[in-house]
């Protein structure tokens, strides 16, 4: 009767209290079991769950291949139109580059000139080469494009990268420096037994003759204007008619030579 009141309730407590009064017997057996099928189906079900399926892994962005060597310039060239790209070269290797496409041929074709400091920006595609020179021509590098835009820096031979010269000055914006003034030569010093004449230096015992006819010595510089001499009673005749002809101390004259010197 036991039993069957709590199998009527049919609830786990009511087993529990069941074998609390009866823990031994058939019955008791029955009642562990009664519980254990409700404790089963009171438990939630846990609903299976599927493993989420892994994200797929990025594709692996494709690296552009290396560029190709000088050595290889006859066997370079451009195979297809497909992809297009652009490819912008700056010169900073402090001399003039070339920039030269490589045609279908392999025949380079001069596309730009760059002086350093300067740059462009090409249109292309992906499978045409590019090759820098010098100013007469010979191949530096070559440059394949890359997707989107390649930018291409030209360093000079060591490595460096040079900077562009700066703009010239404005010459409206300031005048120019005047030119320093020359410097005067500074007049000779003579010797105890000469003179300045004219800037040079002249004995004295010659300094009164120094300046020719028709001029005259006054300081330390020739002027025009010959002064006669005061006539003196010792001088004789040819000499004091000379001197009325104009001619300098020591000269003598006549009609036919004129001034000239006495024997």
């Amino acid at each position: 009767e036991a039993f069957d009141s709590a199998k009527e309730l049919g609830t786990a407590a009511g087993f529990e209290a069941f074998l609390a009064n009866y823990p031994s017997g058939f019955y008791a057996d029955l009642a562990r079991a009664y519980i254990e099928k409700l404790e089963a189906a009171e438990a939630p079900s846990v609903p299976t769950q599927t493993p989420p399926a892994p994200a797929p892994k990025p594709a692996a962005a494709s690296s552009p291949g290396a560029d190709p060597s000088c050595k290889d310039l006859f066997s370079v060239k451009s195979k297809g139109s497909d992809a297009p790209a652009k490819v912008t070269f700056i010169n900073k290797s402090g001399m003039y580059r070339s920039i030269l496409w490589l045609d279908f041929s392999g025949q380079p074709k001069d596309y730009a000139g760059l002086n350093n400091g300067e740059e462009v920006t090409l249109d292309t595609f992906l499978t045409h080469p590019w090759m820098v020179a010098d100013g007469p021509g010979d191949c530096i590098e070559i440059f394949m494009p890359h997707a989107g835009t390649r930018v291409v820096t030209l360093k000079a031979p060591d490595g460096s990268e040079k900077a562009a010269a700066p703009p010239p000055p404005d010459k409206k914006a300031s005048p120019p420096a005047p030119a320093p003034a020359p410097k005067k030569a500074s007049a000779p010093k003579c010797k105890s037994r000469s003179v300045l004449v004219d800037g040079k230096c002249i004995l004295k015992r010659n300094a009164a003759s120094y300046c020719g006819p028709g001029y005259r010595l006054e300081g330390n510089k020739c002027v025009q204007g010959y002064v006669k001499p005061k006539p003196q009673r010792q001088l004789p005749t040819w000499q004091l008619e000379a001197i009325k002809k104009g001619c300098r101390p020591g000269q003598g004259w006549n009609a036919q030579e004129g001034c000239h010197e006495d024997d």
